[in-house]
């Protein structure tokens, strides 16, 4: 490594955007250039000579050494900020910069109010302002000095970016502070509090952190609060245990001293504990122990949940490429870090409806390569669930980025909302193209872990105007992986007698028929018992996904126990949307006594985030057992879109796995 940050020339509204950094540090993460010119200006010199050139051999970490001397480098070049606001913002505006030129999508950058101010002692001989001196700059000037940087950044560079404020360890005395400005501040753009600095290192400590932490903490969790704590970086577990024990850390920042207590260790991968993980930084605190496996090898073959930060770029001199690029040196491939990514988002401190749509954009980001993934990793975790065979569903126009498109709501085609407008995207994925590679994803899925799986299109309630080119895709690659077309959105769940389909549904599932093209409808999930009968008669569905409330009304019921109708039921999203009423006896109980003709489905396992295990365990207490799963898969596979021929040859294996022949 040359020391030289490696800065991309190119224009960043043209980098493909998909990354997710969670652990990154204001002060760690600035501009050397920036702080020599500032220093430069104030008559500030951090070296003897006051030359860039002497910064950068000063700043910029050669060798691995102790976190301490990690943390004294930062707190040396870190004064020039100390007390400005203009700084301060200019360096988060920055940083929004150079984060979207490496292509990321959303990220969290961490400071310390106090540490950035001039009114608070830091030391014994630290100089302070009087707070009402006229350049004081307490730590509430510092939040919204931080605040306005990103702000403009992310108008600027197209960017999401939130802030955490850091407790530091050594100053107890701040965090009372610190929560209370999290709290001031949080509808404002700051997200959460952690806790960083020099860790207990003696292996027999129970942990690192004082009362005053801790009670800020347990508030913090009482307050709805989000909550990181760096532990485990150069501590020990018992660090970590601590931290998720009696401080409520919902992330763990580092982390990677679990590995050496196998008990914190299963506990942390059966609990889905997130781990900020900094490969660079690591190595050059001396975190990780060059004598033995290194701890993020051990998360990427056991699954667990982490992502990948550069956390103080100023001081490694890395790029998120760099930090990529020895990951890949210690064996991880595009699969690990793309999950990563996702994990990443998945764990953020957003609020749960912008992560949702933060989420979902960055499923649909329009990159031929990230979908082909996507799908490969699909089958991966299908596989490693037992999955013999699975369908999957998409909408092609969702994902692609050269369709302009419109959000209506429940079905309300008179009022639309514009959203992102696609003209000349700089890689773009048509619906065609998405198509491709998703099937591309599924394919090599399938030749590498040994799981069928086929493809679904789905058309959408919101966007009728879609539906003709959605059912002549499924025509076009019909005889390529895609077996059957579906609706979903929104239902209509104002009225008990009117459907939630227009004439443009009728006529494509119509059509649908005619063709021999296989046909499933989302209906009867939130939506009133007319939408399943509406599916079954009128657009041929052979499959209802969902259809809750068709099973609680008799008529209809009866009706599709008549034509062997299948019911893709879905335990944990049904009660997370609302799609069963808690106060009623769940439909399901009712299908699997009376025998119908139902499968067991995760629905969108990143949002409810469950397995297909947690789907049956969920239902084994509602009183389900062995057969009943046994006959929904088998259920499944005997209602899946395959050709008939496929199917017989599927329907063999899976009697034989049941030891039925």
């Amino acid at each position: 490594m040359n020391g030289q940050l490696t800065r991309k020339l190119l224009d960043t509204n043209k980098v493909p955007k998909s990354r997710v950094e969670l652990h990154l540090h204001l002060g760690g993460s600035v501009r050397l250039s920036t702080v020599w010119e500032l220093c430069h200006k104030k008559g500030i010199k951090l070296t003897p000579n006051g030359t860039f050139n002497e910064l950068m051999e000063y700043c910029v970490i050669k060798k691995p050494g102790k976190l301490a001397d990690f943390l004294s480098i930062l707190q040396h070049y870190g004064k020039f900020i100390v007390g400005d606001p203009d700084a301060l913002e200019r360096c988060a505006y920055e940083i929004c910069e150079d984060e979207a030129k490496e292509g990321v999508f959303y990220f969290e950058l961490r400071t310390s109010p106090h540490l950035g101010s001039n009114t608070v002692k830091k030391g014994n001989n630290s100089p302070i302002v009087a707070a009402n001196h006229p350049d004081a700059c307490p730590p509430k000037l510092v939040v919204e000095s931080v605040l306005r940087g990103l702000k403009r950044g992310q108008q600027d560079f197209g960017i999401r970016a939130t802030l955490i404020l850091s407790c530091v360890c050594g100053f107890p005395e701040w965090s009372e502070e610190v929560l209370q400005l999290a709290q001031e501040f949080k509808d404002k753009g700051v997200v959460g509090i952690d806790i960083a600095g020099q860790e207990d290192m003696n292996p027999l400590s129970t942990h690192s952190f004082t009362p005053n932490e801790v009670m800020a903490f347990t508030a913090a969790k009482e307050l709805g609060i989000h909550r990181t704590v760096h532990a485990g970086e150069a501590g020990p577990a018992a660090n970590v245990e601590f931290a998720l024990d009696s401080m409520f850390a919902e992330r763990i920042g580092h982390g990677y001293s679990v590995i050496y207590d196998e008990d914190m260790y299963k506990r942390c991968l059966r609990d889905g504990v997130h781990f900020e993980v900094c490969p660079y930084s690591s190595y050059f605190t001396g975190s990780i122990r060059p004598d033995n496996r290194n701890p993020i090898v051990v998360f990427a073959e056991d699954g667990a949940n982490f992502s990948i930060s550069k956390d103080d770029p100023t001081v490694t001199a890395v790029t998120l490429d760099q930090e990529y690029d020895y990951c890949r040196q210690l064996g991880l491939n595009e699969v690990h870090i793309t999950r990563a990514n996702f994990n990443a988002m998945k764990a953020s401190f957003l609020p749960q409806k912008e992560k949702d749509e933060l989420l979902r954009q960055l499923y649909s980001v329009g990159d031929a390569d990230i979908l082909e993934r996507i799908a490969y990793e699909l089958c991966e975790d299908e596989a490693k669930e037992g999955v013999l065979y699975f369908e999957v569903r998409m909408s092609p126009q969702l994902s692609s980025n050269t369709v302009e498109n419109v959000w209506r709501e429940e079905g309300n085609f008179s009022e639309d909302i514009p959203t992102e407008k696609y003209t000349h995207p700089a890689n773009p994925c048509t619906p065609n193209q998405v198509i491709e590679s998703v099937l591309k994803g599924l394919k090599r899925g399938e030749q590498e872990f040994g799981v069928y799986s086929s493809l679904i299109l789905s058309c959408m309630t919101q966007f009728p105007e879609w539906d003709k080119e959605v059912l002549e895709l499924v025509q076009q690659f019909r005889d390529k992986g895609v077996v059957g077309i579906d609706i979903a959105g929104p239902e209509n769940r104002h009225s008990t007698v009117t459907h939630s389909f227009n004439e443009d549904v009728i006529n494509t599932f119509t059509k649908a028929k005619e063709l021999g093209i296989h046909r499933t409808v989302h209906a009867g999930e939130v939506g009133p018992a007319v939408n399943v009968e509406f599916a079954v008669e009128r657009l041929h569905a052979e499959r209802i996904g969902h259809g809750y409330n068709g099973v609680l009304d008799s008529n209809v019921y009866l009706k599709c126990l008549a034509q062997n109708i299948h019911f893709e039921t879905c335990p944990h999203s049904s009660y997370f949307t609302g799609g069963v009423d808690p106060s009623v006896r769940h439909p399901i109980l009712k299908l699997a006594e009376e025998g119908a003709n139902f499968s067991i489905n995760k629905d969108d396992p990143t949002v409810f985030d469950c397995t297909l295990d947690a789907e049956y365990r969920f239902l084994t207490k509602l009183g389900l057992n062995e057969l009943h799963f046994t006959r929904a898969n088998i259920n499944a596979l005997k209602s899946s879109f395959l050709p008939q021929l496929r199917k017989d040859e599927l329907l063999q294996q899976l009697y034989a796995t049941y030891g039925f022949i």
